[in-house]
Parts: structure tokens; sequence; C-alpha cells
């Protein structure tokens, strides 16, 4: 047996047959401290150490000896062997340099011993720092000063090794992650292995020797979170005589004591030292007791410690290992409730002759001063630094929080919050704006908080020696981005004013360029680039791919295609070459281009971008492709391609669609795939809820949202949930959200003034109130209009003065100036709706490239033309608009509309079908909407039922049979059809699902009931029922079901006489044909078939009865009643 446990020590495993005891070991006796300088010696393991993972158990590399290994091996076996032979209910020595457990681990036997105390340290190591109580220990932070600081030690590869212990820059290649995961590891095991050398050296060296060594040894073994170095060096810190003692030594003493969990005997040498007035390990008595919460000691020492400074103010204390307690700013917390529970009077009462107010805040400011410098989160730092109000503390913890990101990723709601910490601290008189502080918040803020960067450029001219190189290129982007062309030309030439030199770089002419594109000028970007091409700057890629970007933001589809080829002809298109085009097909719904941009890119050998992906995603999406759109996220996602901006887009469309369980089950989804949901996931939420009149949940999330904080929360938000509650008959609820959004500090947009202003017409149409609703909401257009062409330093107080004009932005105001249009009119507020579309005109000129207004507002106005007879007007609209949404919207080479664009003529063909209805065209109505169809428009199922109804009354009752039989009648559920399930009446909530309504049913039954009366004279129109009965089912089906509660009260009822007698009721239908088959029926017969379907009701009846009956337990009783005869 003894064989074959050498046999398997030599693997470095050991496989146990002995089954493990069950029941509790046995607490571990104290040892006396001579034993870890006598008796742990000689059971050292050190040299014994594990397999790490991958590594072979037989592995046959030579390794290079050391003298611990040569000295130790048969230290290894036997310690081994005597304790396999050990029974189970027995505790050998080796388990007693075991760490302390927890407390709720205490009674857990030892499923898994370990024989090495390097094994030991690295799965878990005893550390200074605890939140809970001091016997349970933890790891230190890899980078506190303790292990950043070198090893005063005489050995010169432990100093050098030591000083090397420092925490790893961020590599950027691949060569230096390797490298940096790699480092930690070779240089811990030669550290371990390095200690124990000169531990085995000092033990074997003479009293003379060891005296000399002492010193230097404390200090290498002290540094360390190892359990049994730092018993070690407490140990010999124990025999040094008072006179041999330094504050050096003393700190390293006290953490060492510290780490083995003996803090009242750290807490004595240190008062043992101040009467030899040596102040060393002072901050790690302070941070034990911070992280233990023994507020009463540390007013003792730190009392003690103020007094012995007074007298000795030469020495200094760092206490910069205060920082790296955790959770250092909820133990600020319960440090200022134990002060304001105890009071004053029961501390100085304590602490006699040595209480100061002075003292005890010295105390205070260190403690936060630790906290900003952790730093702990914004919301602690924003109590705190508002409560106690010092400059130094915002500039401190804003420099703190701006130096981690740089090391440690912070979640984006964490580095939001920073954004009011720092409104307040730039608004204080004795700010201190750094160069460094404003490059970080540039960052913080850039591409998420456009306010932010607002109030930073302001905060960057004002500041000692104005805006720099670096701020000026990353400003000129920022609106380039948002295509302010006026604010990067008033920077731009500031810039050129300031760096003379940058003028070849080019940068201001890009940005010039990258202006227009984003705002879709096609002249203005051709003029800048003829400009630079007379400067003698050449032309590039990056120009290229700009004047591309420009006609795809333009909507210039052939322009794109030719310029494209251009590209391809003249060089090599690169990546930002095929996500423009890419970008325009998506955007036009084209899935066969997209495609066939993106096999082009893989062609090339370029990898997919997310935005390739995002393309990809839309294209599907346009043409209501969900399912397929979803399995390229997960592609995408699964090949490392994705961002939430592509399943937010994923889950908006099946918001739209009306299918919210979809949207939440992709929310998890998200997070398993480790992508953060944003205020755009927030927003498409609501929207699913709003759709599917689920207001009073998304008010819920959206007070939950504002109550968090984690996500920036916008009026675009509150707009949604407003719109909800109008639409479900809650318009109260949208005063509540007013208020809450006002109290949340959150500006009005358009769409909140909207909602406010139609809430207020839908209560009180008359009311004083409501008009100036509508009076504030052009004036918010009129805000928007002030600023369009001024530079920023000359732009008026409004919405878009603190967030820089952004097209993106602006676009998205004027997304609903339809809707408001309609209103105005609806209200009759004419010269309001005047003054918006004036407006609107304003911020986007109608006559530019020939371009016209959108759709929705021109079906507006077609709509108050019609309202006010008008119909030349109206008609005169319509073919301005179906000219100009042709030439924008169509497919050269399909001749075919895109279907991005399908809908675009919907609202206004209803208004022309009313139009010719008036004046009983039905020939032209038939042939609009037949060359609407044939060039790929597609209608809403409010249009197709107007178009029915119009074109049936109008003659053209056969063509308006095929398309409700093929369009409308798939979906048709009856006169009286039972409730949908829930999923079906919220996809019922998109319009663009096609469904026949009673009234265009019933307008094409009265041809077909005029047809019936003229079939008895007629075999030409009996053979035109019997092919309408083959030809049109489903709307067959449904004349035939037809019943006089159905019809309009205006169809059967007869005229009333003159003198005032009312008319005949309509009769039903069902009887008059079963009057009319029974009416060759004898009477006897009659008879008789009414006696036995009688019997047959009253055997029904019964049985019914009877199983009602026994549901319910009862016993029947039959009904007593007379027989009647016939």
């Amino acid at each position: 047996m003894l064989e074959r446990a050498v046999a398997s020590l030599e693997s470095g495993q050991l496989q146990r047959a002995i089954p493990k005891a069950r029941h509790a070991a046995r607490p571990p006796r104290h040892l006396q401290t001579g034993f870890w300088q006598h008796g742990a010696s000689a059971l050292e393991l050190s040299g014994f150490r594990s397999l790490t993972a991958g590594e072979s158990a037989h592995d046959d590399r030579p390794a290079k000896p050391t003298a611990s290994e040569l000295l130790e091996p048969k230290l290894v076996a036997t310690s081994f062997l005597l304790d396999f032979l050990y029974p189970n209910e027995t505790q050998s020595y080796l388990h007693r340099v075991l760490a302390p457990r927890a407390k709720e681990n205490r009674l857990r036997p030892l499923r898994r011993r370990q024989y090495s105390v390097q094994h030991l340290a690295s799965i878990q190591q005893p550390a200074l720092l605890s939140a809970t109580r001091f016997e349970s220990v933890a790891r230190t932070p890899a980078d506190a000063p303790a292990q950043q600081s070198s090893k005063a030690t005489k050995s010169k590869a432990i100093k050098s090794r030591a000083a090397s212990k420092k925490p790893p820059s961020s590599p950027t290649t691949a060569k230096a992650v390797k490298t940096a995961k790699a480092k930690p590891l070779a240089e811990g095991s030669l550290d371990k292995s390095d200690l124990d050398v000169s531990w085995m050296r000092y033990q074997h060296a003479s009293l003379k020797a060891q005296e000399a060594q002492r010193p230097g040894l404390i200090m290498a073994l002290a540094v360390t979170d190892e359990y049994v170095a730092c018993a070690r060096a407490a140990a010999l810190f124990q025999g040094l005589p008072p006179e041999e003692w330094t504050d050096a030594l003393l700190s390293a003493a006290i953490r060492s004591l510290a780490v083995c969990g003996k803090f009242q005997a750290a807490l004595n040498k240190f008062k043992e030292g101040l009467q030899f007035d040596h102040v060393g390990g002072m901050q790690y008595i302070v941070a034990r007791a911070c992280a233990a919460s023994q507020w009463q000691e540390l007013f003792r020492v730190w009392f003690d410690y103020s007094n012995f400074m007074k007298q000795h103010a030469d020495k200094n204390v760092p206490f910069d290992y205060l920082r790296f307690v955790p959770n250092l700013d909820t133990l600020f917390a319960a440090f200022e409730k134990h002060i304001e529970h105890t009071g004053l009077a029961q501390i100085r009462m304590e602490n006699k002759k040595l209480f100061s107010r002075q003292v005890l805040d010295q105390l205070r400011h260190l403690m936060i001063r630790s906290v900003l410098a952790q730093p702990c989160k914004p919301s602690r730092a924003m109590d705190i630094v508002s409560r106690y109000d010092n400059t130094a503390y915002y500039q401190l913890y804003i420099e703190s929080v701006l130096q981690s990101i740089k090391h440690v990723p912070y979640p984006k709601s964490t580095m939001r919050q920073l954004g009011p910490i720092y409104g307040e601290y730039r608004q204080r008189a004795d700010a201190r704006l750094t160069p460094e502080i404003l490059r970080g918040m540039f960052r913080v803020f850039y591409a998420t908080n456009r306010a932010g960067l607002a109030q930073l450029f302001e905060d960057w001219v004002k500041s000692d020696g104005g805006m720099d190189k670096w701020a000026y290129e990353n400003f000129l982007k920022v609106f380039a981005d948002s295509g302010d062309v006026a604010a990067v030309r008033d920077l731009g030439q500031r810039y050129l004013a300031a760096f003379p030199d940058s003028a070849r770089k080019a940068n201001y002419h890009l940005a010039l360029v990258d202006a227009f594109a984003q705002s879709a000028d096609v002249d203005g970007a051709e003029n800048e680039i003829s400009a630079m091409v007379k400067t003698g700057i050449q032309i590039d890629d990056r120009i290229d791919n700009l004047m591309l970007k420009c006609h795809v933001k333009a909507g210039n589809y052939k322009e794109a295609k030719a310029y494209y080829k251009t590209i391809v002809e003249r060089s090599v298109p690169n990546a930002q070459t095929f996500e423009h085009m890419m970008e325009l097909h998506s955007a036009n719904g084209d899935v066969d281009y997209t495609l066939a941009v993106f096999n082009q890119a893989q062609a090339a050998q370029i990898w997919p971008s997310e935005s390739m992906a995002m393309s990809l995603v839309a294209a599907y999406l346009v043409n209501g492709l969900m399912e397929e759109a979803e399995k390229i996220c997960e592609e995408m996602t699964r090949l490392g391609i994705t961002s939430t901006k592509i399943w937010n887009s994923l889950i908006q469309a099946y918001a739209t669609a009306g299918k919210v369980e979809k949207c939440f089950q992709l929310l998890p989804v998200m997070q398993n795939h480790n992508l953060a949901w944003d205020h755009d996931t927030c927003q498409a939420i609501l929207g699913a809820q709003a759709r599917a009149k689920q207001t009073a949940p998304a008010h819920w999330l959206l007070r939950s949202a504002v109550a968090d904080n984690l996500l920036p929360v916008t009026a675009d938000h509150f707009a949604i949930v407003m719109n909800s509650a109008i639409d479900t008959k809650q318009a109260p609820r949208v005063d509540i959200l007013a208020t809450e959004m006002d109290r949340a500090g959150i500006q009005p947009n358009f769409a909140t003034h909207l909602a406010c202003f139609e809430s207020g017409f839908v209560r009180a149409p008359t009311a004083e109130r409501t008009t100036r609703l509508a009076k504030e909401l052009v004036q918010y257009m009129q805000k928007l209009a002030d600023n369009i062409d001024a530079p920023p330093g000359q732009r008026k107080d409004g919405p878009y003065t603190a967030a820089m004009r952004n097209v993106t932005e602006l676009n998205r105001e004027l997304r609903d100036i339809g809707d408001a249009l309609k209103l105005l009119i609806d209200k009759r507020e004419i010269a309001l709706a005047e003054d918006l579309v004036t407006l609107y005109a304003k911020i986007r000129p109608v006559s530019e490239q020939g371009r016209h207004m959108p759709s929705d507002v021109l079906s507006v106005i077609m709509g108050a033309y019609l309202e006010d007879g008008r119909h030349e007007r109206v008609l005169e609209l319509w073919a301005v608009l179906l000219k100009d949404v042709r030439r924008r919207t169509e497919n050269p080479i399909t001749q075919k509309i895109f279907p991005a664009y399908a809908y675009h003529l919907s609202g206004p063909l209803a208004h022309v079908a009313k139009v010719y209805h008036a004046t009983g065209d039905g020939k032209r109505l038939l042939a609009a909407t037949q060359a609407a169809l044939d060039a790929g428009f597609q209608f809403t199922s409010a249009t197709w039922n107007t178009l029915i109804c119009s074109l049936a009354e109008l003659g053209q009752w056969e063509p308006a049979m095929g398309w409700c039989e093929t369009l409308l009648m798939p979906r048709w559920r009856g006169w009286n059809p039972q409730p949908l399930p829930l999923a079906a009446r919220r996809e019922l909530t998109d319009n663009r699902v096609l469904v026949a309504a009673q009234p265009a049913v019933l307008s094409l039954q009265r041809e077909w009931l005029r047809l019936r009366k003229l079939a008895a004279w007629s075999a030409g129109v009996t053979a035109k029922l019997q092919r309408i009965e083959t030809q049109y089912p489903r709307l067959h089906h449904a004349f035939q079901t037809a019943d006089v509660s159905d019809l309009p009260p205006t169809w059967g009822a007869r005229g009333g006489r003159a003198d005032g007698t009312p008319g005949e009721p309509p009769k039903s239908l069902n009887k008059a044909i079963i009057k009319e088959a029974l009416a060759a029926v004898p009477l006897q017969d009659l008879l008789t078939m009414r006696l036995t379907m009688g019997a047959q009701l009253k055997v029904i009846k019964e049985r019914r009865a009877r199983a009602r009956a026994k549901k319910w337990g009862r016993v029947y009783i039959p009904p007593r009643g007379t027989r009647r005869r016939f």
C-alpha cells in the first residue's frame, strides 16, 4: 500500500480510496509564535506545486532545480504519507496552516485537503481589508500601494521582481495580451520561490547573519498577501528590540498582523510604536478599522495619532491605502450615521483631553477624499459633494473617474451620471477646467450627450489658453456629424487662424464636406470639392466616400449608383464605400441589391461591419420579413458582428406589428449576447405597449426608467405614452405625464407639445387652454426655425442652442408635422396652420432641387381643400404629388416603386376618391387607382375600404368586387364575429393589415340585390349571378348570410306618409327567403312539420337541462306546462 501511495505521489496527484469523515472538523488550536520559526519550516511544501489548467500530469520537460526543490522532496513525501496514514478522525499539523475559514463554512468538512501553502494561497489568499468581520479574509486589490512599492531586502532578485509587480496596462495587440496574461503567472511563481529560498537561508544562517538579514526579510515578507509569509514577518519583528524599530519596519509588522487577522495586536503594536516616536502603519490601522466598522477604535487611534503629529510635524504618513477599502462609500455613510447617532458630546467624553472638532473634521476630510478617489458611484459622489460643498471634491472625483475609465470600462449609465456632477462643477467660480478634464469629459459626452458637448464647447472657449488643436479637430467632427454647416464654417475659420499649418491636412475641408453630406446638400458638397481642387488639395478616397454618402442621404438613387460605378472603375472601393451603397439599397427596401453589394464586399475580402449587418437587417424589415431579419441578427451575433442598434431595429419592427410578447422575448436575448439596453430599446418597448393599448404598464415602465436613472429618458419616451393615453381615451393622464416630465427636468419637444394640444382638443375643443396650447406648438416651431442659419455664437435661446442643431434630431422633430397640421385644421385655426406650413418650408425649402413637401403634409392640405369644397385644388396637388413621388422612389430597372415608399400615396388617394365620388366620375377614379397599383404603390385598410365604397357607388362594381375579394375578404369574419384572441387583436392594430369593413361589403351587396331582382326576367343576369358566385365565393357567402340587423336603416325602410305616419320597418332577408320557399307547401304538411319540430326542440331543451343539473350536482325536475295542439 505504501508503494502505491509513493508511486501516486510522483505524478503530483493523490487518489484517495478512504471515504472522508462526514462529521465537522475540529477547530484548529492556536500555535505558539515559535512554531512559525521552527515547526512550520520542517513542513514547508513550497517545492511541490499544483498543476495548472491545461498542464499535463506527466510533463517530461526538464525544469531548472532550485535550492528549495533540492532540499524538500523528502519532506513532501513524508508529510503526504503521514497524512495518508492518519485516520479520518485526526487532523495533521499540516492543516494548521490553513487560513481562518468563514463562519458559515467552519462546520463544513474539508472535501479536498490542501498540502501546499502555495496552492492554498493561489485559491484563497488572506487580505488586509474586508467588509465582513475581522476574522474573515479576502484578497487585496492588485493595484494596492503595498504591492506597487519595492521590497526593501538585501536580495537583489526579490527587490527587482517585487518592484515590477504593478498592474499591467491594457494592451492593444494580441501579442501584448498574451504577454500581459503570462507575465503575472511567471512572476508570481518566481517571487514565492525566491522568498522561500531567502527564508531557508535565514534559517540556516548564524545568529549574527540573521540579525543582519532580519529587517530586509521582514520588509520582503510583509508586502505579500500570503498568510504564512506575513506570519513569519510578524514573528521576526517580535524578536526585534524597540531600539531597532523604524517607521518602515513598524508599518510592515502592522500590515502583517492585519493580514493574519490580529487587528488588536496590530493596534497594540502601533500604540507601542508611538511610545518610541514611531508612527508607521497608521494607514493600515485606519483602513482596517474602517473596513470592520470599528469606529470607537478608529476615533481613539486617530486622536492619539493627531496628538503625536503635533509634536512631530516632520513625520509624514501617506493614507493612499484607504481608497482600496472595498465599499468605502457605504462605510463612510455608516461613519456619518455613527457620528450622528452617538453625538459629538459622547465622542468628546470617550476621548478626553484629545478630542478636537478640527481633528475630527480632518478624519472626515480624509475619508471623503478616499471615497471620491476610489472612485465611488456617481450617485453617492453627488450626495457627498453637494453636502460638503467643496470645489476640490468635485475636481478630485471627476479626475478620479476619468483616470479610472482609461483602465476599466464603466457602464454607460454610470458615465451618464457624471454629467450632472460636471454641470455643477463648471458653474462654480473657483473651478479649474484643466485640459485633462475637458478632454475626458469630451470622451464621456461624445455621441451620447449633445447638450453636454455644447456646454463643454463653451467651457473650452472660456478656459485659460482657449481651445487647442485636439479640441478644434474633434469639435469639427462633432459639428460635421450633426450636419451643422454654419457651425463647421465658423469653427473652421477660427481653426485655420489659430493653426495655419493645418490647412495642408485638409481637416477643415473634409469636415465641411461631411457636414454637407450629412445634411444631404449635394450642391454645397460639389462646390466645396471644387474649391479644394483649386487650392491644390488632392481628391482621395475619403472625398469619394463623402460624396457618395451625400447622394445616399439625399436619396438620389441614379446619381449614387453612377458615382459608385465611377469609384469602382477608378480604384478599389473600401469598406465605407460598400457600407454607403448597402445603406442606400436597404433604405429603399431593395433586398436583392443589398445582398448583391454585400456579396461584392465579401468577394473583395472585406470583413462585414456593424453597418453592413444593420443594412441587411433593415432591408428585410422594410419588406416585413421579420423572422428572416432575426435569423440574420443571430448569425451576425455569432460572428461577433452586432450592436444594440441592430437589435433595437428588430424590436421596433415587432412593436409596429403589434407583437409585444416577441419584443419582451428579445430583451433577454440581448443580455445573453452582452448587449446593453439603451434609450432606444426603452423607446421600442414603450411603443410596443402603446400599440397594444397597455397605457398603464407603459406609464409604470416610464416612471421606473426616470426613477432608476439608468437610461437617458427623453421627451420622445413621454410622447409615446401620451399618445397611448389619448388613443385609449385617458386624456387626463397626459397632464400627469407633462407634470412628471417637468419634474424630471426634461425639456418638452414638438411631439409632447402636440400630445398636450391633442389632449386638450379631445376634452374641450373650444376652451381657452386648448387655444393657448395650439399657439405654444407654433411658437416652438418658431424657435426651431430661428437658429437654422445662424452660427453657434449668434443663435437665440431655444431647444437646439444647447444641443447644437443636429440633422437627425431635427428630422425626428419634424416627423409629426402632418398630425399637427391636421389637428390645427380640425380646430379651424387656419392662421396657425398657415404659420406652421411657412415655418416648415423655412426649415425644409420645398423648391430645393425640385423637391416638394412630404406626402403626409400634402395629404393633410388636400383634406383641408376637400372640406372647403375646392375639388380642383385637390386634384392639382394629387398630380404634383404622384409625379414627384414616382420620380424620387421609382426603381429605374423594374419601373416599380421601392418597397420603402409603397404607402406614400395611401392617404392622398383616399381624398381623391372622395373628390371623384362627389363629382360622380367613377372612370377617372378607377384609372387613378389602377395607375397607382401598376406603379407598385400599396394602400392601407382604411383607404381600400374607402375606394371599394366609392367604386361600387360610381358604377365600377366588378373591379371593386375583384379587389375586395382578393385583398380584403381573406380576413372577413362574418357579420357578428366572436371576439378575437389578444394576439390577433394586437396584430390588427397595424393599419397595413387588410380587413374588409361592413360598409364596404354592404355597398357591394346593394348591386347584388338589384341583380337578384332582375334575374327572373333576364337569363343574362342569371348567368352573371352564377359567375359571381363562382368567381367571388367569399363575397357571395357574405351576401347570403346578411340579415336585416346588419343593414343600414335607410335600406329597407319605406317612407312615411304625409300625415306623419312612420314608415314600415325593414323586413328580414332570412324570413323573406323562408316564406318564399314554404309558400307552395300545403297547410296540413306545415302543421305536421311544426308539431314534429316542436317535439324535437323540446327533447333538445330537456337534454340540455339534465346535463346542466348533473354538472352542478342537482336533481332535474321537468317543467310543468300545457301541451298545445294544432
